[in-house]
C-alpha cells in the first residue's frame, strides 16, 4: 500500500481582512483596526522571537476568526515566504507583494540594519494598517515611494486625517513606515505605542492578559528582548 500525507489546518469561515474590507466597501473604524494591530503584532513578537521574519504581512494573508458583532480576532497566515533570521537560508528572490513590500526589499533603499527583515514586517504591517483605514494604497506607484525614501516629499498623513484618524494612530502608522529600516519599532516595542495600548484588552480573547508587563509580550510570555 503506498503512504498518503494528510494535512490539518484549521477552517476560519469569515475569510480574510483583504476581502472582508472589499465586500463592505468601507474601510474599518479606527478602533477595530487599533485591535486588529494588537493581534498582528502579538504574532509578530512571537514570530521575530522565534527567530523568523514573515515577508509577506499583508490584509489578504490576516484570516477572520471572529468579525462584529463579536469581538475581533485576526490570526496571520500564508508562511510560505518565511524566512529564519541570520541563517543560510537560499533566498527565493521573492519579495512579498510589492503594494506592501518595505523599500529597502525593493532597491528603493539601502538596508541600515544588521537585520532588515523584522524591519521590513514592521513596514508591511503600517501599510497594511493605512489599507484598512483608508482603503488606498499610502503611496500611488513607485515614484511616489521613492520620493518620500529620499525626503523630497513627506509621509501622505492627510489621507489619515481625512478619516478622523488620531495623532497617535498617525504616529503610529509614520514610525512603522520610517523610512530607514533602523528608525522602525521592534514588535515588542511597538505593543507600547500609546495607539495599541489604548486598544487592550478590546477584542482580545479571554485567555490574555488584560495589560502587558512592560518589556513582555503578551502573547508569548518573552521577559526579556533578544535582538
Amino acid at each position: 500500500m503506498g503512504q498518503s500525507l494528510y494535512v490539518t489546518m484549521e477552517y476560519l469561515r469569515e475569510g480574510d481582512l483583504r476581502s472582508y474590507v472589499e465586500s463592505a466597501g468601507l474601510p474599518l473604524q479606527q478602533r477595530a483596526v487599533q485591535t486588529i494591530a494588537s493581534q498582528i503584532l502579538e504574532g509578530l513578537c512571537l514570530l521575530h522571537t522565534e527567530g523568523f521574519a514573515h515577508r509577506d504581512m499583508k490584509p489578504s494573508n490576516i484570516l477572520i476568526v471572529s468579525s462584529p458583532p463579536r469581538p475581533w480576532w485576526v490570526k496571520i497566515s500564508d508562511f510560505g515566504l518565511t524566512k529564519r533570521l541570520g541563517s543560510a537560508q537560499t533566498d527565493s528572490g521573492q519579495k512579498g507583494t510589492p503594494a506592501f513590500t518595505a523599500p529597502e526589499q525593493l532597491g528603493l533603499a539601502s538596508p541600515t540594519a544588521e537585520d532588515t527583515h523584522r524591519a521590513s514586517d514592521m513596514w508591511s504591517l503600517g501599510e497594511t494598517v493605512f489599507w484598512l483605514l483608508t482603503k488606498v494604497r499610502t503611496f500611488r506607484d513607485m515614484a511616489a515611494l521613492s520620493h518620500y525614501i529620499s525626503g523630497t516629499s513627506k509621509f501622505p498623513s492627510n489621507m489619515l486625517k481625512e478619516r478622523k484618524v488620531s495623532p497617535e494612530g498617525i504616529d503610529f502608522v509614520q514610525l512603522c513606515m520610517a523610512p530607514r529600516p533602523d528608525a522602525r519599532p521592534l514588535a515588542f516595542a511597538a505593543l507600547e505605542h500609546k495607539w495599541i495600548a489604548d486598544s487592550a484588552p478590546h477584542g482580545a480573547p479571554s485567555s490574555w492578559p488584560a495589560q502587558p508587563s512592560r518589556y513582555a509580550c503578551r502573547s508569548c510570555r518573552i521577559d526579556r528582548w533578544s535582538s
